[in-house]
């Protein structure tokens, strides 16, 4: 995985991941994230050049842990069947 990057704001340091690192983290490729993106699915990346988008790791995580509880309910609830 490549070095994230470091971007201080009000004295807080938070990671960012590039593009590639996000979708090796949560195994989804660049066309789905933009897609889940846009239907409000995924968390707003963050412009971090011209041409260039980053996501908080943080965020990210938060996200992946989101969609984890929400499987688990649904299993509890048996609206997945194991």
């Amino acid at each position: 995985m490549e070095q994230t990057k470091k971007e201080e704001k009000g004295g807080k340091v938070m990671s960012l991941m590039t593009f590639s690192e996000t979708c090796e983290m949560v195994g989804l490729g660049q066309q789905t994230i933009r897609r889940m993106v846009k239907e409000g699915n995924f968390p707003l990346p963050i412009r971090v050049g011209r041409r260039k988008l980053g996501w908080k790791q943080e965020t990210v995580y938060d996200w992946m842990t989101m969609q984890q509880d929400r499987l688990l309910e649904d299993v509890k609830k048996g609206s997945i069947l194991t």
